[in-house]
């Protein structure tokens, strides 16, 4: 059987984006904020995954982190993607997160060799909001400039979890299907 899938680092408690997530509410029904219990940052988005992978998805995640000790990153700024032209998503930014980086390239490289497709660059960040028709465009820019800076707090990642995706209209539900420390 088959479940939607990514694998994603969690946040713990230093990321602090209340303030950013209030002002984006703000927006009303242009875009939706992330619930803040459901933040993470994505790793590898796989889409829908057949369970008998999962042994296999594991040990890709364990070698990806072999010999990675756990990773302090900063949470600051935000940006949109894919660009200000084109604003679907609004992203804080995670500083130190070159680690994650290289996590990320030998997970594009093993799980290709799973049936899964290259995504190509991966940037670290946390998503916000998801932006569905933005009608003053130049309101956003003004938030952009004026959070380009903020700091939003740290933390020590150290893990990666397999997680199960489950689409509703009130927001998605993610589980956890397996995880791995770094080490």
């Amino acid at each position: 059987m088959a479940f939607r899938a990514f694998i994603a680092v969690e946040l713990g408690d230093g990321f602090h984006p209340e303030k950013l997530l209030q002002e984006l509410k703000g927006f009303g029904k242009d875009l939706k904020t992330v619930e803040p219990h459901n933040m993470h940052a994505t790793i590898k988005f796989l889409g829908d995954t057949d369970e008998k992978l999962v042994d296999e998805i594991k040990k890709a995640m364990d070698s990806s982190v072999s010999g990675v000790p756990p990773i302090m990153v900063e949470f600051r700024g935000v940006g949109v993607f894919p660009n200000t032209g084109n604003i679907r998503v609004v992203w804080a930014g995670m500083k130190g997160a070159e680690r994650l980086v290289e996590i990320a390239g030998k997970l594009e490289d093993s799980l290709s060799k799973l049936g899964f497709k290259k995504e190509g660059r991966f940037s670290p960040h946390v998503t916000l909001a998801r932006v569905k028709f933005l009608k003053d465009k130049g309101r956003m820019l003004d938030f952009l400039k004026a959070h380009e800076a903020d700091e939003l707090g740290s933390a020590t990642i150290n893990r990666l979890v397999l997680k199960k995706s489950v689409l509703a209209p009130s927001g998605p539900t993610y589980t956890d299907v397996c995880e791995v420390m770094l080490k």
